[in-house]
């Protein structure tokens, strides 16, 4: 079978990273020394790497959230009182797999350089990225 047959099937059934993968593989001569198991299984990791970013895209674009904040963003140095393990920790989202709820309480900062209002501290927990879509219900910004 032809390469380009084999790249247009791969379109057909939606695998658009693996085709664009195969066709990267076929002109870079560095894939060439590669074992066929090792060439496979980095095309499935481009498909899977993907596939979960746009999962991730829609889910962000889904949250509807205000500002495009990380957990890396958070400036800890202000006097706020936050924990970095702990807030590292929650980041980890372990505690969605482990099915445990999280309530964010507290008076709100004033916003300004680095501010930490209501709308920022739930700007990095958004959506977890551990894969299962969760976001913060409508309710946990009605409030004020």
């Amino acid at each position: 079978m032809l390469i380009n047959q084999t790249i247009d099937k791969l379109h057909d059934m939606g695998l658009d990273a693996m085709a664009s993968g195969l066709r990267e593989q076929m002109e870079q001569s560095q894939y060439h020394e590669l074992s066929f198991e090792e060439r496979l299984g980095l095309l499935v990791d481009r498909e899977a790497t993907w596939r979960e970013n746009r999962r991730q895209a829609t889910r962000l674009k889904a949250a509807k959230l205000r500002h495009q904040a990380t957990v890396e963003d958070v400036e800890f140095r202000a006097p706020r009182g936050l924990d970095r393990g702990v807030v590292l920790s929650l980041a980890q989202g372990e505690w969605i797999a482990n099915r445990h709820n999280l309530l964010i309480t507290g008076g709100y900062a004033p916003m300004g350089n680095g501010g930490f209002g209501p709308t920022t501290s739930r700007a990095p927990t958004g959506t977890c990225g551990a894969g299962c879509g969760c976001r913060p219900s409508a309710a946990a910004g009605s409030s004020r």
